[in-house]
């Protein structure tokens, strides 16, 4: 029997690692990158409430990253 593999993530669900994520979001053709740290919450887009995708590019050592990033999104544009 196979296991489920997760694929990416969305918004509102807790960020597991700290790191460099692919962002897609079909109704407003979003899609770029964004560094995210862990513990906090994938962010939702900026002008509606349709589920914001994303996929882990790269990690970050999670104490590294809270010392080299201060700026949180909360949403996205």
């Amino acid at each position: 029997m196979k296991s489920h593999i997760r694929k990416g993530f969305e918004t509102g669900q807790i960020i597991p690692q700290s790191g460099s994520y692919s962002v897609s979001h079909k109704p407003h053709l979003l899609k770029h990158e964004a560094t995210l740290l862990k513990e906090h919450v994938f962010p939702a887009c900026a002008k509606c409430e349709v589920p914001v995708h994303f996929n882990l590019l790269h990690a970050l050592q999670t104490e590294s990253a809270r010392d080299k990033f201060r700026l949180l999104m909360h949403t996205v544009n």
